[in-house]
């Protein structure tokens, strides 16, 4: 006699399914073309014994970066916008840059902003093979801390589309099943 144990839901992920939301960037939500959950790792701390160091389960959370992939529209808004929440963060011209951050947001009424205006909240909603949703990530405090340059090239031709990628940093994530 053999058991066998068969999943419930035999339909494989899609990995084209999904859409990034970001608090303050509609045009990468828009745009955006790659994303992935990032992994997460806790680092274990060594255990004196007597005879052997054990290693034991470390209790604080290192988290991958969020790596986006997305397209550039001709007036480089969905770059734009990354771009400039990354200058204002760092205002290298006047502190008029940080001040204005806040009006960089599409609603800067939402989660706060006004409190902790270089941060963005974002949602990643994973779609089953039947386009209904599935999971939703919770990114808790996002900001940018990379954007890719743009690389124009005349031996393209007009069919190549320009992409940017960006990389965030955030406090955690969660994952909800809807």
């Amino acid at each position: 006699m053999s058991i066998s144990i068969q999943p419930s839901n035999q339909n494989l992920a899609q990995s084209s399914k999904f859409q990034l939301t970001f608090d303050r960037l509609p045009y990468v939500t828009f745009f955006c073309q790659t994303v992935g959950i990032p992994g997460l790792s806790i680092q274990p701390y060594a255990q004196d014994t007597l005879f052997v160091n054990l290693s034991v389960p470390g209790n604080k959370l290192t988290y991958e970066t969020l790596d986006i992939k997305f397209l550039i529209d001709e007036d480089l808004m969905s770059w734009l916008s990354v771009h400039n929440w990354i200058r204002g963060m760092a205002f290298p011209e006047s502190f008029e840059e940080y001040r204005n951050l806040p009006l960089l947001q599409r609603n800067p009424m939402l989660n706060g902003a006004t409190d902790k205006p270089q941060y963005s909240d974002a949602s990643f909603t994973v779609y089953t093979n039947k386009n209904n949703p599935n999971y939703r990530v919770q990114f808790v405090d996002c900001f940018p801390i990379s954007i890719s340059g743009i690389e124009y090239n005349v031996e393209n031709t007009a069919d190549t589309i320009l992409t940017g990628s960006a990389s965030f940093k955030f406090s955690y994530y969660n994952v909800n099943k809807l």
